[in-house]
């Protein structure tokens, strides 16, 4: 399954956990513009859905989720997938989901995406004495 996501996905980096306590660790400390998650085929694969839906830095993530029965579509969009594949992975349907999120994908990375920025200032008092300051981020 790992080789049908990478093929679909080429050209971009992905971040691959096999355990839900480093994907949960991850999603608390990183922003991402979009997400895979096999819910059913990781121990608290639900809970990974609800946590990256759920973190301040990526509730507006495009997620994929792959399940295998356990877990039903509506109950994966319920919890906040954008996308619900079923195992066997169909590598058709994949492609035509990431084909079509693409644009929310750039989206999210625009409006998260931020350049450092340091910029010279002058603060001028009332009384016309002036302060110079530096404008960060």
């Amino acid at each position: 399954m790992q080789q049908a996501v990478e093929d679909v996905f080429d050209g971009i980096e992905l971040r691959v956990r096999d355990d839900s306590i480093s994907a949960l660790d991850l999603i608390g400390r990183s922003h991402f513009d979009g997400f895979i998650i096999d819910c059913d085929g990781v121990e608290r694969g639900q809970e990974i859905i609800a946590a990256a839906r759920n973190s301040r830095s990526n509730r507006k993530s495009v997620i994929f989720t792959i399940a295998d029965g356990k877990t039903s579509a509506a109950a994966a969009m319920e919890l906040g997938s954008n996308f619900v594949l079923e195992k066997p992975l169909d590598v058709g349907r994949l492609s035509t989901y990431f084909q079509s999120s693409i644009r929310q994908m750039e989206a999210e990375h625009r409006r998260y995406f931020r350049f450092e920025l340091a910029l010279d200032a002058e603060v001028i008092r009332r009384d016309g004495t002036t302060i110079s300051a530096q404008i960060l981020n």
